[in-house]
């Protein structure tokens, strides 16, 4: 065999490799997308689910509040917005600045 029939059957080789590997990356691209597709649909789903959640919150709390004026309990008004959630985490962000700043001093060499 001749080098031109060398490199044409190589060139071919490449051309094969290449098409196979192309196909396969294009079945994994529609494999991709079609995931894509249904966790799009999952979130939306769940972002109803949640804005349904949010509706029946809003109408229990209002609902409660209403109950409790009419019992004549006074509203207390929470101190900090999700006082309740913020809370334990504040204490924590304060004692790990207080933890640092006291190991950073103690780390210190004195003169």
């Amino acid at each position: 065999m001749s080098a031109g029939a060398w490199l044409g059957l190589v060139g071919l080789g490449v051309a094969v490799l290449a098409l196979v590997t192309l196909v396969r990356l294009r079945s994994r691209l529609d494999r991709s997308e079609a995931r894509v597709r249904s966790l799009e649909r999952q979130v939306q789903d769940l972002s109803s689910a949640l804005d349904d959640v949010r509706r029946d919150t809003r109408a229990a709390d209002h609902l409660a509040r209403r109950a409790a004026t009419h019992a004549g309990v006074p509203e207390e008004l929470p101190r900090v917005a999700l006082e309740p959630i913020v809370a334990p985490v504040v204490r924590a962000l304060s004692w790990g600045a207080g933890a640092r700043r006291t190991l950073v001093r103690l780390g210190r060499s004195r003169p």
